[in-house]
């Protein structure tokens, strides 16, 4: 119904206007997630373009409308007489279009940023408080519930909108049961994008120069700076989530291993490219995805990397560059890798098992019960025989690989179940392998 240019003419609008009044009114009115969260994401300064009045004449919202559809920014709508409801209902029938401005990578959670002595703008406290109010209202929690259940890891708006993610991954997983079908791609970016990831200030080794932290959530077995091996509390709390990830890599299994790829432990990574670096914290090898709208952001991988020369030695020339949007990959952390730049939203996962994750039994068990995969020294020595030890600068390169790479969508109709995949030929039966390099 919308025009030629996406916008509605008037005429459309207030067709469309009344239609959704008389099916909504009676049991109020009611917004997708994704348009809360895209609005919440928005500045004093991200920049609008209305079209012409669709209200009714000698309706209340006619005439706040014909002062406020001169804003050039949302700013200006808010100072113009437009409430935070007006700019849901208003985005959802195409009475205005997004062109330009800054936006957040998350809503604007004003406990942190008061914390963090980050400015906030009038516009930021009324998008901020009207958001968590109605996360609470979608949730059916009190606010103050939310408040109680946060900690110095986790403020309300972000516990909130995990919550809100776990429900939605729920009702994924629901969803791909009844079907007997993998999780997509698109469903698992679905999530990732509600997610809200800690600003995480320990993770230095990926750390260009100038940041402080990056969006990065650490879930299942991780090592604590004292040096305990233990759960991370998030992991328990979202178990839809962990679910879906978990499930994620299961639907995948790649034939060529010898046996099911372990994990007990899964970075969540939002919105940075790591430098190069090595992993530290992990026993045997990686798995490596990622999602989102992007351009760049693939990953520069040395197989054979062999620790004998510092990262910023070594030779672009002797690295492979996997685009991890398309495929999943199977790769040694603790060899020098490092992202691509990029532009656009991009999330990665990282399925990796921790370091002596055996002096933590009880927690294992935990992770068994949402999907995760229970190494043990055979299948951690199984699985690191599909790859290459790293040849250095040796001439002669052996000619196992020193990654591996698959296809990383198998389609929404696909079956469930690496057995079935396995037997089905030409179902990536024989993998992708990397072809440059020696890889």
């Amino acid at each position: 119904m919308a025009g030629k240019k996406g916008m509605v003419t008037a005429a459309e609008a207030e067709a469309l206007f009344k239609e959704k009044m008389a099916k909504e009114k009676a049991n109020g009115t009611k917004y997708k997630v994704e348009t809360y969260m895209v609005v919440a994401r928005w500045t004093e300064q991200t920049k609008l373009k209305y079209g012409p009045n669709p209200k009714t004449p000698g309706s209340k919202s006619h005439p706040r409308y014909q002062k406020y559809m001169k804003a050039k920014t949302v700013g200006d709508a808010l100072r113009l007489g437009a409430y935070p409801p007006d700019l849901l209902w208003d985005y959802e029938r195409g009475f205005y279009k997004v062109v330009g401005g800054p936006t957040r990578n998350e809503p604007i959670d004003l406990a942190r940023a008061q914390a963090e002595g980050v400015p906030v703008t009038n516009t930021d406290k009324i998008l901020g408080k009207w958001f968590l109010k109605e996360l609470c209202k979608s949730l059916g929690v009190d606010h103050k519930k939310l408040v109680k259940e946060s900690t110095w890891q986790e403020s309300a708006i972000m516990r909130g909108l995990r919550l809100l993610t776990d429900k939605e991954a729920g009702l994924v997983l629901a969803t791909v049961q009844k079907e007997k079908r993998d999780v997509t791609n698109t469903e698992m970016l679905q999530v990732l994008r509600k997610w809200s990831y800690f600003k995480n200030p320990w993770r230095v080794n990926v750390m260009k120069k100038g940041q402080t932290w990056v969006n990065s959530d650490s879930v299942g077995l991780c090592t604590g700076r004292d040096g305990d091996v233990h759960i991370h509390p998030a992991t328990l709390r979202y178990p839809n989530v962990m679910k879906l990830i978990a499930r994620y890599i299961h639907d995948r299994q790649p034939p060529e291993l010898k046996t099911q790829f372990h994990f007990t432990s899964i970075n969540m990574n939002f919105g940075y490219g790591a430098q190069r670096h090595r992993d530290g914290n992990n026993t045997g090898l990686s798995m490596l995805a990622a999602f989102g709208d992007c351009k760049g952001g693939d990953l520069r991988y040395f197989p054979d990397d062999d620790k004998s020369k510092k990262v910023d030695q070594l030779a672009t020339k002797d690295s492979i560059t996997v685009d991890l949007k398309k495929n999943l990959l199977l790769f040694d952390g603790q060899r020098c890798h490092e992202v691509t730049p990029f532009e656009g939203e991009r999330y990665s996962m990282v399925w990796f098992t921790c370091a002596r994750y055996w002096e933590a039994p009880t927690a294992l068990k935990d992770l068994r019960k949402l999907g995760f995969e229970i190494p043990t020294d055979k299948s951690v020595a199984a699985v690191s025989s599909a790859l290459r030890k790293p040849a250095g600068s040796s001439a002669k390169v052996p000619k196992q690989p020193g990654a591996l790479m698959w296809p990383s969508e198998r389609g929404a109709c696909s079956t469930t179940g690496a057995k079935k995949r396995a037997a089905s030929k030409g179902d990536g039966r024989a993998g992708k392998r990397a072809k440059t390099a020696g890889a």
